[in-house]
Order: C-alpha cells, then sequence, then structure tokens
C-alpha cells in the first residue's frame, strides 16, 4: 500500500512539473508591458517613497541627498503632492477647483483657482525644468514607469527578490534595461505588476547620476476620501501673492523676453508677435472643453473692450477652427483667436496646463505669468501696471 502511495505521488508530481514547464514563461518585455498597463489606467493611486541621490562631475562628487515623495491622485484634477529636501517640505493640493501651493517651513501658502490638465499634452513628456511639483512626482513615481516600458534597450530578467514593503515581504521581478543611454534595474512585484525600487545609473543633465529610489506605500485605485484634496494653512501662515515651489524657478517666465512667432487667425490672417513691439499684449492660452477657462472668458472679453487701443489680446487654441468658430459664435466673443494646431508655440512658451496667460509689455518682456485663472481685479490691475510702465 506504501509503495502505491508513493508511486502516485511520484505520479503527480510528475505532471505538476510538466504542466509548470509547458506554461509559458513571463519574458521582460512581457513584465515591463503589464507594468506600464496598470500604470496607464490607474484611475486613483497613493505612492510613498523615497530617493537617494548622487551626482558626480568629472571624477568629483557634486552633491547627495536623500528626498521623500508622496502623491496622492484621483483622476485628472484631484491631487495632493509632497516632497522634502534638506529639510524644506514642498506641498501642492487641489481639490479641482482650487489649488493650493505652500512651503510648512516657512509658513507661507497661496490659492489660485484650479488649472485643467490638457490632456492632450500627455503623449510627450513634460520637460523636467518646467514643470510643478504635481507633474514633477507623477512622472517620478508612475509616468517614468510607462515611458521605460516603450523605451526599453534589451530589457532582461536578471533573477526574483524578496522586497519588504509595510511589514511584509513582496516577490519581485528584478529587470535590468538600457533606456535614453542609463541603466536601469526595476523590482516589480509580481502580483500588481508595480515598482517596489528602482536604480538608475548614467549620465543625466550632463552629470553621471546614481539613483536609487525605494517604496514605502503603493496603492493603485484606493478610495480616496475628499479630505486628501483639501489644505488648510491653520495659525501663523501667510498668504503669498506668488509662491515658487523648489524646482519651479524655471517654470515661470516672468521677465523673460517673449519668444517670437507667427500664427493664423481664424479667417486665415497671419499674425506675427514681433510686430506687436510698442504695444502690451495678452496672450491666453485656452480651449473650449477647459471649465476654467470657460469661466475666465467673460472678464477676459469685458477687459479687452477695456483696454481697447491700448493692448492686444490674442487666445492661443489648438483645437480645429469649426469647434473655435461655433463656441465663439454661441458667446459672442470678439476675443482674436491665434491657432495652433501643432502646439509648437504652447510648447515654446512651456504650456502644459490651462488657462495661462502672459502679460507681454511695449519691449516684448513677459511682465506677468499667470498659471489657472485670476481674478478680473488682478488682471486688471496686471494689465493697467504694463499698459503704465514705460
Amino acid at each position: 500500500m506504501t509503495s502505491y502511495i508513493h508511486a502516485r505521488a511520484a505520479i503527480l508530481t510528475w505532471i505538476l512539473s510538466a504542466a509548470a514547464m509547458s506554461a509559458p514563461a513571463q519574458s521582460a518585455p512581457d513584465i515591463l508591458a503589464h507594468m506600464s498597463e496598470v500604470y496607464a489606467h490607474a484611475k486613483s493611486l497613493h505612492i510613498v517613497a523615497k530617493r537617494d541621490e548622487t551626482w558626480v562631475r568629472e571624477g568629483r562628487s557634486v552633491s547627495a541627498a536623500t528626498i521623500e515623495f508622496e502623491i496622492a491622485l484621483r483622476g485628472s484634477r484631484n491631487y495632493f503632492a509632497r516632497s522634502k529636501a534638506n529639510g524644506q517640505e514642498s506641498l501642492a493640493v487641489s481639490d479641482g477647483e482650487h489649488t493650493w501651493k505652500a512651503l510648512p517651513s516657512k509658513k507661507q501658502w497661496m490659492q489660485v483657482s484650479a488649472a485643467a490638465l490638457d490632456t492632450n499634452e500627455q503623449s510627450e513628456p513634460p520637460d523636467p525644468k518646467s514643470s510643478d511639483l504635481r507633474t514633477s512626482l507623477t512622472r517620478i513615481l508612475a509616468g517614468r514607469y510607462i515611458a521605460l516600458a516603450k523605451a526599453a534597450e534589451n530589457p532582461e530578467i536578471k533573477g526574483q527578490e524578496d522586497v519588504k514593503i509595510e511589514g511584509k515581504k513582496i516577490r519581485c521581478f528584478v529587470v535590468r534595461l538600457r533606456a535614453a543611454g542609463a541603466e536601469h534595474e526595476l523590482w516589480i512585484d509580481q502580483e500588481r505588476f508595480v515598482v517596489l525600487q528602482d536604480k538608475e545609473k548614467g549620465m543625466l543633465d550632463g552629470m553621471f547620476g546614481d539613483l536609487h529610489l525605494k517604496v514605502s506605500t503603493v496603492e493603485i485605485n484606493p478610495p480616496l476620501e475628499d479630505s486628501w484634496f483639501q489644505f488648510d494653512p491653520g495659525k501663523g501662515w501667510s498668504e503669498a501673492e506668488m509662491l515658487l515651489l523648489p524646482g519651479e524657478e524655471h517654470m515661470m517666465l516672468t521677465g523673460s523676453r517673449a519668444s517670437s512667432f507667427s500664427l493664423k487667425t481664424l479667417g486665415g490672417e497671419a499674425v506675427a508677435l514681433g510686430q506687436t513691439r510698442g504695444q502690451v499684449v495678452v496672450l491666453d492660452f485656452w480651449a473650449t472643453w477647459c471649465p476654467p477657462c470657460r469661466a475666465e472668458l467673460p472678464f477676459i472679453e469685458k477687459l479687452r473692450n477695456e483696454f481697447a487701443g491700448q493692448v492686444q489680446f490674442f487666445g492661443v487654441n489648438d483645437e480645429d477652427s469649426g469647434t473655435v468658430k461655433s463656441f465663439l459664435k454661441k458667446n459672442s466673443y470678439e476675443l482674436t483667436v491665434l491657432l495652433d494646431g501643432k502646439r509648437q508655440v504652447h510648447r515654446e512658451y512651456g504650456v502644459s496646463a490651462i488657462p495661462t496667460l502672459f502679460i507681454i509689455d511695449k519691449q516684448g518682456v513677459i511682465r506677468e505669468h499667470f498659471i489657472g485663472s485670476r481674478s478680473e481685479a488682478k488682471l486688471r490691475q496686471a494689465i493697467q501696471a504694463a499698459v503704465s510702465a514705460n
């Protein structure tokens, strides 16, 4: 009887082994594709991570830092973004109608109307030097893995390892690849196909970078409550008129000379920005689908009439002419619209969220750069200041 049981056990073991051998093994490209799908189709996410960075130029260490990241996203308009480096913490929070930026160490904050995320821009990776905190962290903690899956050169599975997250050991594929001149190693959760560790080495921005990111929390499609997307400055905080978070300095173009361009109006007439020198110009990047843009347009039209003869107002739009014409006619707007179907001017001016508005003075210098809606009173004041300047 014992020999019979042993024989049956041996046969069963052979059957299971044969089945395992015949099952298709996952390749590195398959794993990366699955990973990309998870991030690309997430409706909400919450990720907390820490990244150690070492930068070397010409064989000498330039800097080393540890940066903490946290991002919570729900849809395209609700977000909470936090980073902390060198003891300085930065926050950006949006409930879809309002956006708050804050520097807790300085107890400073500001609030503007939320800018709509321009989904047409998402096919191209945003420039790190012109990104806000939300965009930067989304790219670091999620978007980069979609990009790496597409750009991976010779990906291979180097093995399997356990990574400890929130007290649990999670089995991961270790995938090595090369992309954009840098070497990458990704520890990818075998069940959820999310990245738990990420090592990158290579030439980045003219320096050799050695970056190691470790995730401590990762939730895909969690039920995030509204409280995530609210901000209360508390006592002792001061509201700032303009507040740039670390890393956003290059994002604002105030004080820069406006880039010259030529676009056509809805009627086919060519308009060159250089021909407006000597006049104040307002450039309003907008779209018919954008709720904050639609809310702002009535007082843009009002200010256009108020400053007639002193200021040139142009709306810059990347939609088809029929859609724009129908919208303007329906609302009786007379704003001159310049068509930027190839988005060349959008890219030149770093516009990835709308409405974005520039006030350009008579010398062709950008005096104000607004991202998201501003009140009629603030716009009037800024335009009047540009008109009154010598």
